[in-house]
């Protein structure tokens, strides 16, 4: 269910989704939930990342602060 209409100008990192490695079709379902959803409301830049290590999510930060400059 959308929460929004119209939110084009809206910016969205999705960190540490974290996929059982068991079900190798889990990242790909959730990662469609999420696109859906953001595809209802109008937002068009958005990233959906998994991590395994909350560690790992830094370096994620990091790149997408430092392209936005």
């Amino acid at each position: 269910m959308k929460a929004n209409d119209n939110l084009n100008n809206l910016e969205v990192i999705v960190l540490g989704i974290n996929p059982d490695k068991g079900n190798p079709f889990e990242e790909a379902v959730i990662k469609e939930y999420w696109e859906n959803w953001f595809k209802e409301m109008k937002i068009k830049n958005y990233q959906i990342k998994s991590a395994d290590l909350p560690s790992n999510i830094e370096p994620i930060i990091l790149k997408a602060i430092s392209n936005k400059n």
